[in-house]
């Protein structure tokens, strides 16, 4: 089985290679540095060896970033090497498509991937005033600000938490089909093909309305994702609540990742969405989990019944 790895080569793929890809290459890179992350940037009909716009290097120098490029046209080394190509426009996308089929499961929009659902090309600045740029640049910042979620969310000293991705679900087969992982869940083990549901219905559509849902939760030392910890949107009687919930793969259990996990989400529950409560549903006969909610400075607060499950409800108030 092949787990998605925290070390990552991405492209970001434009036509001319002078302004909007790579100013792409340097913003992400300045986001990522050290982070394992190696970005580079090509055109579909770029010349080999143009200069960038000088309004993109105005921009980039004003912003304090050091970048020295020259174009390059999309070829197959740079398409092999790349994890991820993500394209501009989606006139850049066909073409990439149309050069390169055999790269097909890597190419993808950049608006697309992170759920955008209009206006998805990034306006071109080729030519055009600085003013126009800035506009450009505006527009990537906020762009890959959200990609960023998807390589890079949380880091804790053993883990690196980030959004799930849809081509997570072989690794999480391991875990969410594991009947041991899932012996205190209202769903049981899932299929692969629930999984994948589970990914790109329940997951993203909660990124699309809520910002938050579950997270992959990848361990540094190997490098692999070992399962979930996330904020979910729950309802207990007529009182809506914000649970932290979790799964990690049995070879992980007893070191204490779950405690680490399940902390950097509390602190981003807290700082990031400013819940003023979160708590966490678990089953009596749940030690382990009632451990960690307990590490994690949550208290016995109530039993009561969740899906009709008899449960114990632990809670965490802010200061």
């Amino acid at each position: 089985m092949r787990f998605e790895l925290l070390s990552m080569n991405i492209l970001f793929v434009c036509s001319g290679n002078t302004c909007r890809s790579p100013m792409a290459e340097a913003l992400f890179r300045e986001r990522i540095e050290g982070k394992g992350i190696e970005v580079r940037s090509a055109g579909t009909t770029a010349f080999n060896g143009d200069p960038v716009a000088t309004h993109a290097m105005t921009i980039l120098q004003k912003k304090g970033i050091e970048y020295s490029h020259q174009s390059q046209r999309l070829n197959p080394e740079l398409m092999n090497w790349a994890d991820f190509a993500f394209t501009m426009t989606q006139s850049q996308q066909y073409m990439t498509l149309a050069m390169f089929p055999q790269f097909a499961s890597k190419v993808f929009l950049l608006k697309e991937y992170i759920r955008e659902r209009i206006n998805l090309d990034i306006i071109d600045p080729f030519g055009e005033n600085l003013e126009i740029y800035q506009r450009c640049t505006d527009e990537l910042e906020r762009c890959l600000t959200d990609l960023q979620d998807y390589f890079y969310l949380l880091e804790t000293p053993r883990l690196i938490l980030r959004k799930l991705r849809a081509n997570d679900r072989d690794a999480l087969t391991r875990v969410l089909g594991d009947p041991e992982v899932m012996q205190f869940s209202v769903n049981g083990t899932l299929t692969e093909a629930e999984i994948e549901e589970f990914i790109c219905d329940r997951v993203f559509s909660a990124y699309d309305r809520k910002g938050f849902s579950f997270y992959g939760v990848v361990e540094k030392t190997q490098q692999q994702l070992i399962g979930i910890c996330g904020l979910l949107a729950q309802k207990i009687g007529d009182r809506d609540e914000i649970e932290i919930g979790y799964r990690l793969a049995r070879e992980y259990w007893g070191r204490g990742l779950a405690t680490e996990a399940a902390t950097a989400v509390r602190d981003y529950g807290f700082n990031k969405f400013h819940f003023k409560r979160l708590i966490s549903i678990i089953e009596s006969d749940n030690i382990r989990s009632i451990r960690v909610s307990e590490k994690i400075g949550m208290t016995y607060e109530k039993d009561t019944l969740f899906h009709s499950i008899p449960v114990r409800i632990y809670s965490l108030h802010t200061v």
